[in-house]
């Protein structure tokens, strides 16, 4: 099985031209953050790259990256209701939409992969067959790895068939301005790296409430590869959110999510707290 090469993101940066930094302007979010987040989001410097869906997709893609086609058969099985947004500017009071957005844009995805002809990969195969974004309540949820752990309000979950673990697999970070979304998801990176040191690249989703846009964030040791602002509300941003998670439900592994074969620790979420619900 072929897997994304360690250096993928960051030499797509530097030879392919439509690739551009991500402006970092400080506005009063990113202002008022906590020293612990300013630090990360200095540290980063200008190690971010931005790139359109179609070349995130490619770079995701494990084998070969899902046909055109195929976005516009799982934009047809989009089965999104008018969502209500929220018109207040406190983050939780989106992370209810913007699960339930995850979820149907993940859903319609599946179907449409259900569907192609030639069959591009069987559900079971799928290493997030059973991939689901969930509001982790009360931070009562998260990461373990290595003696880390960071608590986490809301996420794409894994459960490993296996052992019954139940994994954080994709971080999902909100704020008003890119800048803290991004600080907001370096932290979140960190943990998962001490969870798996070996890690060769992560896969967080940042949102930023204020405009409903969302980036595709892939954090690896030369800095952070990331989608441009994708509208969760607009049609072409919907597609575009589509053709990335067409992507991602091709990985068949663990090396294909970015994790070597050889570690087991994993990213597993800890619900003792929590009384094991999830």
């Amino acid at each position: 099985m072929h897997s994304v090469p360690a250096d993928r993101f960051v030499m797509a940066a530097h030879t392919h031209s439509s690739s551009s930094h991500i402006p970092m302007g400080r506005t009063a979010a990113s202002s008022s953050l906590p020293p612990e987040l300013k630090a990360l989001l200095n540290e980063f410097g200008n190690r971010f790259w931005q790139f359109d869906a179609i070349r995130i997709a490619q770079m995701l893609s494990p084998t070969v990256t899902p046909p055109p086609n195929l976005v516009d058969v799982a934009h047809s099985l989009l089965q999104q209701k008018p969502s209500d947004w929220p018109k207040d500017a406190k983050d939780s009071s989106f992370h209810e939409p913007l699960t339930d957005s995850l979820n149907d844009f993940l859903d319609a995805s599946h179907r449409a992969l259900d569907l192609s002809d030639p069959l591009i990969i069987e559900r079971d195969a799928r290493w997030y067959t059973d991939l689901r974004f969930r509001q982790l309540e009360d931070g009562s949820c998260g990461v373990r790895g290595r003696g880390a752990i960071k608590r986490e309000a809301l996420g794409g979950i894994k459960v490993r068939n296996a052992d019954q673990r139940i994994d954080l697999a994709i971080p999902v970070k909100l704020d008003e301005d890119w800048p803290a979304v991004v600080a907001q998801a370096a932290r979140s990176a960190q943990i998962l790296y001490a969870a798996c040191q070996l890690r060769i690249f992560g896969l967080i989703i940042g949102f930023r409430y204020t405009t409903l846009e969302l980036r595709f964030l892939i954090v690896h040791r030369g800095g952070v590869t990331a989608s441009k602002p994708l509208s969760v509300v607009e049609e072409q941003g919907k597609k575009d959110i589509i053709r990335v998670f067409l992507s991602v439900l091709t990985w068949r592994t663990e090396e294909d999510a970015g994790i070597p074969k050889f570690v087991r620790d994993g990213i597993t979420i800890d619900t003792h707290d929590a009384g094991g619900d999830l």
